[in-house]
Formats: C-alpha cells, structure tokens, sequence
C-alpha cells in the first residue's frame, strides 16, 4: 500500500469553501441565533478547525436540530477531520437527504461528504460509484441553489476529482460575477491549473500561471487562513521550502490550535531555512510544539501529532518524552491504546544470539494481556491483532492449557481482518502440534467461510477481477495446505495428498506447501515427485530456504546417499532450481503490456530526464523511498544492477524516489557511495496505479510494462533474466 496519499492534493479541493452562504434559498430564515451558530461554524471551517467545528457542531446541532444550513457545516467539518469521523458523516448526510431530498444544503453536505472520502481512497479509479454520487448531490445542490458561490465552487470541486477541467474553466468563467470573494475564485483557479499541470506530466506553462494565481489570491486576502495554508502546501509540492515556510508562519499564527497547519509549518522550519544550521531550526521547532502544547494541554490529540512529528522527523527522544506524557496523562485514550500497540508490534524478544530471550517474552506476553485487558477498546483491529500475537507465542507453551489456547483462537478469528488465511493457518497448525485434530477441522472449515465473505468484500472494492481471483487462490491454496498437513497428520494420506496438490494449483509459489507435499510423496514412497516438490519449494520466495534444503537432503540419504556427497548433488540441485525459477519469472511476463505514463522528472542534480529521450531503449524503472525498508534492502542491489549495466548502450537502469526531503535522499545516497540514477517523484507517482512499494518496471523498447514486481530478494540475477528476455 502507497505510504503517502496519492490524493493528498485532493484535501485541500474545499479550502475555496467559505462561509457566507444564503440561507434563505435552501429553506426557511432561521432566527438570529440559529443564523450566529451556522455563522460560527462556517467561521472554524473558513479557519481550518475542523476539529472545533466538529465538537462546536455537536452541542449546535442539538440545540437547533431543524436548521439544515448549520446540520450541513457541522457534517462539512466532521468529513474534514479524519478518516473515520469522515465515514460517520457521509452516513449522516445520507440520512440528511433522504428527509430532506429536495433541499440545497442536505444535497451540499452529502456532496462534501463524498468528495472528502474520496479523499481517503488510495485510487480514486476504483471507486466510481462514489465519484458518480458526489458529483450527482454537488449538481443538485447548484440547481437548488444557482447563485451563492459556496455551491458554484462545490460543484467545480466534484469536476476536479474527474479531472474535467476545460469544464471547470467554462464554469468558473461563467459564474465569477456571482463569486464576490475574488481571492476564492484565484484559490480555486490555482488549484485546477496545478493539477492540470502535473497530470500533463509538468506543464511548466500552467504551473507558473497557477502561481501566479495563488499570488494573486493571497494579495486580495493576505489575512486568509485557507489562502496562506493552501498556497504554502502547493509551494511545498514544487519543492519550494523556503517559500513556504512564512505562508505556514502565518496560516499558524492565524489559527494557532490546528494540529495540521501547525505539522506542516514544522516541516518546513526543518526544510525551509538553509540558511540555519540543523541545531537552529530543531529548536525553533520544539519551541513552537512548546507553544502548542500550552495552548492546548488538555489534548491528546495534539500530542499525538507531536509524537508522529517527531518520529517523521527521525527525533526519538523526543517522540517518546511525549508518548509517555499521552501514557500517563491520557492512558484510556485512543492515542494511548495507539501507542501501546506500537510498542507490542516493536517490543524485540530476541538476545544478543540472535535466539529467543524467554524472559523478554515473558514481558510481550504480560504487555499483550494488559492491552486485552483495557476496559475500553477503539479499534477492534488492534484487538484482534493482540490476540493472535498472544497465540502465537503462548501456542508452544505446555503451561498453556487446550482450553486457554481455543479460547484466544477464538477471539483472535473472530477480531483478526488482516491476513485472514495466516491467522486461520497459524491457529490450526497449533492445534494439530497438540493433536487437537476435529477442532483443527472446525477451523479450516471457519477458515474457508471467513476467505470467501472476504472475497466477495474485495469484489465490491476492486475493479479488478484479476487480482481478486490472485488475491482470493492465494488465501484458498493456504487453507488447502494446513488442511492437507492436517489429514496427514491423521494418516489419511490419499486425502493430504489431494488437498496438497490443490493447493499448488492455486499457488505454486509457497514454500511451506511444497513442503508439506514432498513429505506426503515420501510417506507414499513416492520419492521423484517428494525431490521435486523439495526442489520446487527451495525455489520459491524467499529464495534458497533452509526448510526444503533439509528436506532434500533427508530424502538423499534416505535414498542412500553419503553426506559426503551431497554438496556435489545439491550443485546439481541448484542448476534445477534456478531453471525453475527462471521460468517462473519469465512466465509472468505481462502479455497485454500498456505504455508506462510518460514523464519528465529531475535527478538530485535538477538535471531533467525525459522517458522520451529513451526511447528505443530498454528500461528499468524502480520506485523506492528512505522511509520503506524492503526498499532500502534494495539498495545495494540496484546499485550492482547499475553498475552491471551502465556502459550497456541498450539498457537504462532508473529509480524514482517518493521522498518530500531531497536532503535526505542526497545524503542516503553520499553515506553509502550509490551512483545509480535517482529521479525526484514530483507528484508522478499520484497518477500512477501499483500495490506497494517497493515496484519495478521493466519497461520494453517500445515503452510498454513487461514485467512489475515488488521485493526480490536476488535481485540482480533476476532483474538480468528479464533485462537479458526484453534484449531478444
């Protein structure tokens, strides 16, 4: 999953939302009151506090539970402040509408609603159906109520998400005598060029005129909140750190409580003064969270968003100075139970050996049974999650009774979301260790029901029905696995044999399976297909496992072979199994291969590269970041594929790096002497579809994606494989 939102962009869509709506045109005039109450949650929207008007719109709401106009701001800014008040409000503006269908400010709550969802949906491409209502409730909304430029400005908004800009531009001009604020016309102008800019793979043109539109905006209302915040974030997506940094000032010093103007302007004290040494700029940073801090001390979430400053900005002892002030000051909170969470997936139970330390275990279990403990739980997951790492270390110990064991199981089935074929896998090789075999089966079959229902959930959030049957075989082939270990542990071995193979249909790439299956062909003395299942499964990821190499080297002298003579089979051995796995990855070579998206990004010397420029070309294209670890284990390896090809006229071997600091990055790149090419994101990836980093593409001479993979753990021979395939 991306780490940084492909639509952070997005978020600021609404900032041209202020606050002077016309009441009268979406139902009755309400009293003075009532009138001051939407006012003043128009107010806290207009200033970014989403947060206040949320909990503002609370007690108002209850007091005038009949005025639509003020239902709306509080749901407008309840959509605003995270991803799960932002769930509550498309539901309550749902309800809003169906009471109240033919009213303009129900239909402009639902549409902000929506569109603020969108928001958090990592691809907006796979979610039409909410693409389609926003922009249905926003048209609507503009119909009921045609002159009041809170509505024009939405409806411009919903067009945005799709991209349709020539229609923004013909609205805009249409009705900018009815937008009286002009600085929130500028704002939204600013916003649509930039974006059109970076979707026109950089269109210098657009991006200076989007400039000037901010600028333009802010000389209008240089006491604007929206106006300094939105033009300093979009500086900082053009790198323009310095720029930003007094915007950010300002933005703050107007509306001091707001957690995420306040993030921001941190970012770039630490990024936007190269004039100031690292010392210099760290302690206008922690004097400024000082600041906060006392403005706002009865706030865990304030802290919290200190912690994940801190951490983002690689500052641990400060990070957890204040992780124990939210601990001991806030412990039944769920920025505690956040943190408590962290600290269980981090706790490291090993010794200096590199084995088990019993004692530190013994620890993660009491940290894990006081979290269950909690009285009060705000995220199930992390629930569910306790409990399967609590069976998973208790499971092999004989002070934990059958009975304590299935009841954690239990818990941990019923609550574990993520993973759900590993959980079920996991609990059932327990049960079979302790020969609890019909229990076992129970589990399966839970198992098998639980993939299914999971299956049909991915079908209504994923377009793509390839991946769903990849995703929904991978979880199937696991239950098949553990189901066929488990008849072999009862001796039915004609049934673990036909539950195995099953499950190397569906997946051929698990090494634990094949596994299993050659310990079946060897009880059956089916001994050329148990070596071939040990050889396929020493094949598969990660690559060369010490499972299957003992398993073939049991089975060889089963078969009455020395030791001594085994190195020299097991060469033999490896020559199979790097065929195997050759033709593995070769055979996942994309048939109906697409362009890649072109691009013309800058290296750290801001030197441009241009995709059009390789034409002809074979390229390899890998996208990484410092932040994400399996990427930095790519590292070195990229840097010998680079220097395997560098003076190959043919081959371009390219990174792209998703990183907001270029400081960083340069000095990743100096300490460890890499030399291969890094080109700067620069919003390329928002436009871009993949799973996960790490990616690499493997792009051919004609500018089609043949190959796209994640993680390789032998990186260099099986990048050259597809390199050496792309050059015939």
């Amino acid at each position: 999953m991306k780490t940084r939102s492909n639509f952070y962009i997005l978020s600021v869509l609404l900032l041209c939302l202020a606050v002077n709506a016309n009441s009268q045109s979406a139902g009755k005039l309400p009293s003075t009151n009532q009138m001051t109450a939407a006012a003043k949650l128009r107010e806290l929207y207009q200033n970014r506090n989403y947060e206040g008007g949320y909990e503002l719109g609370q007690k108002l709401t209850g007091q005038f539970p009949e005025n639509l106009e003020l239902q709306a701001w509080f749901i407008v800014n309840m959509a605003r402040n995270d991803s799960f008040l932002n769930k509550e409000a498309v539901k309550t503006a749902k309800k809003l509408v169906e009471n109240n269908r033919e009213n303009a400010w129900a239909q402009f709550a639902l549409a902000n609603a929506y569109i603020r969802s969108l928001q958090y949906i990592q691809n907006l491409q796979k979610d039409d159906l909410q693409i389609k209502e926003a922009t249905s409730a926003a048209e609507k909304a503009l119909k009921l109520n045609p002159d009041d430029e809170d509505f024009i400005l939405l409806f411009a908004s919903s067009l945005l998400i799709q991209k349709k800009y020539d229609e923004i531009y013909a609205l805009l001009d249409k009705n900018s005598s009815k937008i009286k604020d002009k600085s929130r016309l500028l704002l939204m102008k600013a916003e649509v060029l930039y974006r059109q800019s970076v979707d026109e793979k950089n269109d210098e043109g657009r991006k200076k005129l989007s400039f000037k539109n901010f600028a333009k905006a802010l000389e209008i209302s240089p006491n604007s909140v929206n106006t300094n915040y939105v033009y300093g974030v979009y500086l900082t997506y053009d790198k323009r750190f310095a720029e930003a940094y007094p915007l950010f000032r300002k933005a703050a010093a107007l509306s001091p409580s707001v957690l995420h103007i306040r993030k921001d302007f941190w970012k770039t004290i630490l990024q936007g003064q190269p004039a100031k040494t690292d010392a210099q700029r760290k302690s206008e940073v922690i004097a400024d969270i000082n600041g906060l801090m006392r403005l706002r001390p009865d706030s865990a979430k304030v802290l919290e968003t200190v912690s994940a400053f801190y951490e983002e900005s690689e500052m641990p002892d400060e990070k957890s100075e204040v992780d124990a002030l939210i601990l001991k000051n806030f412990s039944q909170s769920a920025q505690a139970e956040r943190i408590l969470i962290w600290q269980i997936r981090r706790f490291d139970y090993f010794g200096e050996d590199k084995k088990i330390d019993e004692k530190k275990r013994a620890r993660l279990v009491r940290m894990i049974r006081d979290f269950i403990s909690r009285p009060n739980h705000f995220n199930k997951n992390y629930l569910g999650e306790a409990y399967s790492n609590l069976f998973f270390q208790i499971k092999d110990n004989k002070n934990t009774s059958d009975a304590e064991l299935l009841q954690i199981a239990a818990e941990a089935s019923k609550l574990e979301q993520i993973q759900l074929d590993k959980i079920y896998s996991m609990i059932v090789a327990a049960l079979i260790d302790r020969k609890m075999f019909r229990e076992g089966e129970k589990f399966v079959s839970i198992g098998f029901e639980k993939v299914k229902s999971e299956s049909e959930t991915q079908r209504s959030s994923l377009k793509d029905e390839k991946e769903i049957k990849q995703n929904l075989n991978q979880m199937n082939s696991t239950l098949h696995s553990i189901n066929g270990w488990l008849f072999f542990r009862e001796a039915r071995l004609d049934e673990a044999e036909k539950e195995l193979e099953t499950a190397v249909e569906l997946n051929n790439q698990d090494l634990a399976t094949f596994n299993r299956l050659g310990q079946i062909y060897e009880a059956k003395n089916k001994f050329d297909k148990a070596e071939d299942a040990y050889i396929k499964g020493y094949s598969s990821p990660p690559s060369s496992n010490e499972l299957n190499l003992k398993s073939l080297k049991s089975l060889y002298e089963k078969r009455g072979g020395s030791s001594e003579n085994f190195e020299a089979y097991f060469e033999k051995v490896k020559l199979v199994e790097r065929q195997i796995r050759k033709e593995r990855i070769l055979s996942a070579k994309i048939k109906d291969a697409k362009n890649i998206s072109p691009f013309i990004l800058k290296n750290l010397d801001a030197k441009p590269i241009s995709l059009a420029d390789l034409k002809g070309k074979i390229i390899v294209i890998n996208v990484w970041g410092t932040w994400c670890a399996p990427c930095v284990r790519e590292m070195p390896e990229i840097q010998a594929l680079h220097k395997k090809y560098v003076n190959d006229k043919d081959v371009v071997i390219l990174t792209i790096n998703n990183d907001e600091d270029l400081a960083k990055v340069q000095k990743f790149m100096n300490q460890r002497k890499f030399n291969f090419t890094v080109l700067r994101d620069e919003n390329y990836l928002d436009n871009v579809e993949f799973p996960s980093f790490p990616r690499t593409w493997f792009v051919d001479r004609e500018g089609k994606i043949t190959f796209d993979v994640g993680f390789s753990d032998k990186l260099v021979e099986e990048f050259g494989w597809r390199i050496e395939e792309l050059k015939k």
